[in-house]
C-alpha cells in the first residue's frame, strides 16, 4: 500500500524530494507514512480542539483541565517517550534546543514543567500538546529535511497517538 501511495505523487515532488532531501531514497516508506499521518491529524487536532485560533496560547493557559487525568492516563506512553527525548537529568538536551530553537519562553516553561518528575496530569499532558505544536512547527516550518527524518519517527508516532487520544476524549 505505501509503495501505491508513493506512486501518485507528482513527478516533479519526487524529483525535488530526491535532490533537496538528504537519504530521502534510504528512508522506510513506513516513516513517510507516519510523517503523513502525524501532518494529517494535526490538521484535525488544531482545528477540532482549538478551533485554530492561538494554539500556543490556547496550550499554555486553556489546555483543558477537567479532563486531564483521562488524556494522561491514556497517553502514558507518549509522554514518557517525550520526557525520555527531551529531558535529560533535569537539564535540556540538545534535542530540546533543536525542539524549541529560539523561540517561546513560555512554551520552553510548559514543557519543562511538565517534563519534571513532580508534575501533574494537567501539566503533563499540556507539555505533549506542547511538543505536538513545535514538532508541528518544525515540520512546516523548519528544517527537518536538512538533519535528516529517520530520526523524527518516533516523535511522529507518539505525537499522532497523543493527538488521536486527546480528540477521541475531547470531541
Amino acid at each position: 500500500m505505501t509503495q501505491e501511495l508513493f506512486m501518485h505523487f507528482d513527478p516533479a515532488t519526487s524529483q525535488n524530494t530526491r535532490r533537496l532531501i538528504p537519504g530521502y531514497d534510504q528512508l522506510e516508506p513506513r516513516r513517510l507514512v507516519r510523517m503523513f499521518e502525524f501532518s494529517l491529524v494535526w490538521q484535525l487536532f488544531e482545528g477540532r480542539v482549538f478551533q485554530s485560533e492561538d494554539v500556543a496560547v490556547r496550550i499554555q493557559e486553556y489546555w483543558y483541565r477537567g479532563l486531564h487525568a483521562e488524556i494522561a492516563e491514556q497517553t502514558a506512553a507518549d509522554f514518557h517517550f517525550f520526557k525520555h527525548r527531551y529531558q535529560d537529568a533535569d537539564d535540556a538536551t540538545h534535542r530540546f534546543d533543536i525542539l524549541l530553537g529560539d523561540r517561546g519562553e513560555n512554551l520552553r516553561l510548559c514543557i519543562q514543567s511538565g517534563l519534571a518528575d513532580d508534575a501533574n496530569d494537567h501539566q503533563k499532558t499540556r507539555a505533549c500538546a506542547a511538543v505536538c505544536y513545535r514538532l508541528r512547527n518544525n515540520l512546516f516550518h523548519g528544517r527537518k529535511a536538512d538533519y535528516g527524518f529517520e530520526e523524527q519517527d518516533g516523535n511522529f508516532e507518539r505525537a499522532t497517538h497523543f493527538m488521536n487520544t486527546c480528540l477521541h476524549v475531547l470531541v
